[in-house]
């Protein structure tokens, strides 16, 4: 019996991460179009991972938007005569241009995280220690006849 008692108050405990968070994470490239869910009537807010969105668009026919200049997040909530379903831009700070095709519901504030891929990291400038070590001028001239050569 202990046991079931025991069950029984911690059972809520594993259902809490699951209904305390609205997050939405949705994967977009360039160019993508992504299904999101705002909520009906409350304010949503729309952020990138590691970016900033730069500027939106089409939104104003269904949405009240406002900016955070700050953080570069939208904060939208829709407007009462706003369709079910709508679709607008969203254009980041790596000019990146996302449609956003936007489905409303009966829930509490929510919270869409777009992920853009990751750039690849420049390769680090990899020179031999031997390189490093000669003088500057010998440098210049080995470069030169590498040009030369075409090597």
């Amino acid at each position: 019996m202990p046991v079931i008692k025991t069950l029984f108050c911690f059972l809520p405990m594993f259902f809490l991460p699951v209904c305390a968070w609205a997050l939405q994470t949705v994967h977009v490239e360039d160019g993508d179009t992504v299904s999101v869910t705002i909520s009906q009537s409350e304010t949503t807010r729309i952020a990138i991972k590691g970016g900033r969105i730069a500027k939106v668009w089409g939104a104003e026919a269904h949405l009240q938007v406002l900016p955070d200049t700050d953080s570069g997040e939208l904060f939208v909530t829709p407007l009462v005569e706003a369709p079910a379903s709508f679709s607008f831009f969203i254009r980041d700070s790596e000019q990146r241009t996302y449609t956003l095709q936007a489905a409303q519901a009966d829930s509490p504030s929510e919270t869409i995280l777009l992920v853009p891929p990751k750039r690849p990291e420049a390769p680090a400038a990899f020179m031999p220690v031997a390189l490093k070590n000669e003088p500057y001028v010998q440098r210049i001239k080995r470069l030169i006849k590498g040009m030369a050569r075409q090597q």
